[in-house]
């Protein structure tokens, strides 16, 4: 494709996301299934600044719940998705950034594009960078191919605040990781990170969606990525660092299972035939890892114990039995044939 690749895969990419396929994210979901935002590493999980919720019951109850009321049914409403009941209300701590200058959330954020012939040895020296950095900056990779077999990386650096000479350093180390194509570095206000679109929800969008959490880089990441990338059926692979704050949580807290993971890989296809997807990204689900339920297009019982695995499942469905014993929140991700 030579310079055009990175053209029309945006533009391939657009009319897959940025299109009526997907509408704004919903707070409830995101809240109930997890929440991986721009700055995890800082903040952690958005279920965990949840203080309260006000969730209706399979039995008509409205039930207001926190870490003293009803704290199982407060446990499973985060991290244990749509399957508890309908979460009406959430009560949030916020986290503070302080303003500074016309800034009233200052978010310093580095963006930077890479084209890459070697993915093992880019991954790598990612890892080592981001594994060194401060929590204050978390990292994104989009990973898209070229007919040459090079690879386009779009990293996204976000620094919670305005950058100073420990921002600016670990800025400079990230721009040496491969020779740079384009760069640009901006403070925007926490609101202007991420645009809504205010596109119309058109049901189930056609995008199929597969991901894992990593508790650290497994053997050869970059070429079983770079494998999976080249592959005809994939739109895109994404890479982010979500270790930090996340890791610091008890597990027993919530219904997230896996406070260990410090990576989290996606991939995007477009294809119906999803046994066939599935496949292409066996190479890493063969590894022991974890699932983030709301990034998963795989409704099989095999990917909910992924998500939920052993104790948490248990805790789900013991939960589960008491609240919803007829089984009526049974859609998406679910823990029962």
């Amino acid at each position: 494709m030579g310079g055009g690749g990175v053209a029309e895969f945006l533009n391939r990419f657009h009319l897959v996301i940025s299109s009526g396929d997907f509408g704004d994210t919903g707070v409830g979901g995101l809240s109930t299934s997890g929440g991986i935002g721009l700055l995890v590493r800082s903040f952690g999980l958005t279920i965990d600044h949840i203080l309260a919720a006000k969730v209706i019951t399979a039995d008509g109850e409205i039930r207001s719940v926190d870490k003293d009321n009803e704290p199982d049914l407060f446990w499973a409403i985060r991290g244990g998705s749509s399957q508890i009941g309908l979460v009406t209300e959430l009560l949030f701590q916020a986290d503070k950034i302080e303003p500074e200058n016309q800034y009233q959330c200052p978010i310093t954020v580095q963006n930077i594009d890479f084209i890459i012939d070697d993915l093992e040895s880019f991954v790598h020296k990612w890892g080592k960078w981001i594994d060194e950095a401060p929590l204050k900056i978390t990292s994104n990779l989009m990973f898209t191919s070229f007919d040459n077999n090079q690879i386009l990386v779009k990293m996204n650096n976000f620094w919670v605040g305005m950058p100073n000479q420990i921002a600016n350093d670990a800025f400079k180390k990230a721009s040496k990781l491969a020779i740079v194509k384009k760069y640009d570095q901006k403070v925007v206000d926490y609101g202007k990170l991420v645009k809504a679109p205010h596109n119309p929800h058109k049901g189930q969008q056609p995008v199929y969606v597969k991901n894992v959490l990593l508790n650290n880089f497994i053997p050869h990441l970059g070429t079983k990525i770079s494998d999976i990338v080249h592959n005809q059926k994939t739109i895109g692979v994404e890479l982010r660092s979500i270790g930090g704050y996340l890791n610091t949580v008890d597990a027993n807290q919530t219904a997230w299972a896996d406070r260990s993971a410090v990576i989290f890989i996606a991939f995007w296809s477009k294809s119906k035939n999803n046994k066939n997807i599935n496949r292409i990204f066996d190479s890493l689900q063969k590894v022991d890892v974890g699932v983030y339920g709301a990034y998963s297009s795989d409704l099989s019982m095999k990917e909910s114990y992924r998500i939920w695995p052993s104790e948490t499942a248990q805790k789900l469905k013991n939960i589960m039995s008491i609240y919803d014993h007829k089984h009526l929140f049974n859609q998406g991700h679910y823990l029962y044939d």
